[in-house]
């Protein structure tokens, strides 16, 4: 079976955190370890404590306040082959794994992404992110120069490629498109694919 390691970063967000960690122990295919990086004695580590799962495992840092830091623990740390990250505040439909990974191998990528569905407390649901911009089943090169159609919660990876780029920090970076030319580069490289259908709840 393909063994897929789950990142999750977080802070400060217990209220959210738990729901974010459920979607992920609840996919049609189970992940290997879901690694959730976060601070030391933060609420965020009672949550993980709570759950009973030898599968989720807490790894600590300092407080940085950048996503990207702890990503990248994340990364040092998993034994997958695959990489499948998810931010805190996101949940996962249940078949998430299973469809993005049977896309990806389909069509022969070495990374996937796909739709999400934008859910705001206050106003409902308000439609999806992607929208139907990208119109064919690969996400080309000259399309990821122009605009991020890259959900962070939807990214599925090979860990074999991650050796070659790390997520970067904003402080370094104008407006984040440092980390989106990467990726456009990576698309390129080794292919990206989007699975068109909708499987993540932000």
């Amino acid at each position: 079976m393909t063994e897929i390691s789950v990142i999750i970063p977080t802070w400060n967000r217990a209220e959210t955190l738990g729901k974010a960690i459920s979607s992920a122990l609840n996919q049609t295919l189970p992940p290997l370890e879901i690694i959730v990086c976060g601070v030391e004695g933060s609420l965020d580590q009672e949550v993980v404590n709570s759950i009973n799962d030898p599968r989720v495992r807490w790894i600590e840092g300092g407080r940085d306040g950048l996503a990207s830091i702890p990503r990248n623990r994340g990364i040092n740390a998993s034994r997958g082959e695959w990489l499948a990250f998810l931010d805190s505040d996101d949940e996962w439909l249940p078949d998430k794994l299973e469809k993005q990974l049977k896309h990806a191998n389909k069509m022969g990528c070495s990374a996937a992404c796909s739709d999400a569905i934008r859910y705001i407390p206050s106003k409902g649901y308000a439609g999806t992110i992607v929208n139907g911009e990208v119109s064919g089943d690969l996400i080309s090169f000259s399309l990821l120069s122009n605009n991020n159609y890259i959900v962070c919660s939807s990214v599925l990876i090979k860990k074999r490629h991650c050796g070659k780029m790390r997520w970067i920090s904003r402080r370094y970076i104008v407006k984040s498109w440092g980390r989106l030319r990467i990726m456009a580069a990576y698309s390129y490289t080794y292919g990206l694919c989007l699975c068109k259908r909708t499987i993540i709840n932000l």
